[in-house]
């Protein structure tokens, strides 16, 4: 460990954008919030944009500090964040996304007695166009951080562990399971919040970033089919934002369900539009541990999703909510209709192996692991 002036402390800096509030920056909030309380840690957050994160960071006493890069380019954000570095001294740089893990790597190689962890939130996005240099650039030299620089990378579920071992020695990867802070998410789903529409209608909800991963052009399939055996039964609601809302909204239009469909856009109390809604779908290609389906289960939501990452372990295969295991519209319709007829509703049981607690503790002993 550094020599520092609380030699039994661990000094942890945690190293992520912040330029969203969607689950890496949630899981992120709930760690820093219990290793902020947890004696023997001294914990710094450095983001790279201001937003949601730094306010919620903020709120809660953390120390978090902001380097703006739409205002730097890469070589002197490295440099103002090496300067944190040798001002902070942290035993552990804990990163988050591709830039983070470059950044971070890049000041280890020089601090032999400092650590570097990064956690992979869901699986890597590849199939990136030929002419993208830059990218591919970015892409191999955060491979080549992870393989040779890195002490630890830690998956959010067993299956994307399986997938990360493709990619980095085996005897670095460790899997955390995601976790909430389940009285805060209680609490904020007690705000009141007004959903449009009729309100005799079930209402399903797709809660996500509208990029092509996520398939909610599937969830609008599921909706039409719904609306065409069981017409005015069904809402539907989009939360989120990204490239694609402009097309989906087009898409809504072009099915006809615009009467049933309403794209809510960003919302930050996610929780208190969870606790108005009847079931939530998670339609997407491939995930890690979405924290939308664990606030779900806090708020004892039915979860209607494809069988992928963490959500199979999470669900208990069936008992928690229904998996599909296709991509099929259809597939998607019976198990609503199914969950729907016996109206679940889950008790604590279903959320407790994944509180923030629980998650701040495995992250604990993986940080005294590496600085033995």
């Amino acid at each position: 460990m550094n020599s520092n002036d609380n030699d039994i402390a661990l000094r942890i800096l945690h190293i992520a954008s912040g330029d969203l509030w969607a689950g890496a920056e949630v899981q992120l909030y709930y760690l820093a919030k219990a290793l902020n309380t947890t004696d023997g840690i001294i914990l710094k957050v450095v983001l790279l944009n201001p937003g949601e994160l730094q306010h919620r960071l903020q709120n809660n006493s953390i120390d978090v500090e902001v380097i703006n890069e739409k205002q730097y380019g890469f070589f002197t954000l490295l440099a103002k964040f090496k300067q944190i570095v040798s001002t902070f001294s942290p035993d552990v740089i804990h990163s988050h996304r591709y830039k983070e893990n470059i950044l971070g790597s890049l000041i280890v190689r020089n601090r032999p007695h400092t650590r570097s962890v990064r956690t992979v939130h869901g699986d890597q996005e590849i199939g990136m166009p030929w002419w993208r240099i830059d990218k591919r650039l970015i892409h191999a030299l955060d491979r080549y951080c992870g393989n040779q620089i890195q002490d630890r990378i830690i998956a959010v579920s067993e299956e994307l562990g399986e997938k990360l071992k493709r990619i980095y020695k085996a005897k670095k990867i460790t899997v955390i399971e995601n976790g909430i802070d389940i009285e805060e998410v209680q609490k904020a789903s007690r705000q009141t919040v007004t959903l449009p529409g009729p309100n005799n209608r079930i209402k399903l909800a797709v809660i996500c970033r509208l990029v092509p991963v996520k398939r909610v052009d599937i969830f609008l399939e599921i909706i039409k089919l719904l609306d065409q055996q069981q017409p005015d039964k069904y809402s539907a609601y989009i939360f989120g934002d990204g490239p694609l809302e402009a097309g989906l909204i087009q898409k809504a239009q072009t099915m006809n369900i615009s009467h049933c469909s309403y794209f809510m856009g960003f919302k930050t109390n996610i929780p208190a539009y969870l606790n108005q809604i009847d079931c939530l779908l998670i339609t997407s290609d491939h995930e890690g541990l979405p924290m939308n389906a664990l606030e779900a289960l806090a708020l004892g939501k039915p979860i209607i999703t494809h069988a992928v990452g963490g959500l199979p372990r999470v669900l208990r295969q069936d008992r928690y909510g229904k998996l599909v295991h296709t991509q099929d519209p259809a597939s998607y319709v019976d198990a609503i209709i199914k969950t729907i007829a016996v109206n679940p509703h889950y008790d604590a049981e279903a959320i407790t192996p994944y509180t923030s607690e629980n998650n701040r503790n495995q992250y604990v002993t993986v940080y005294k692991d590496l600085i033995k």
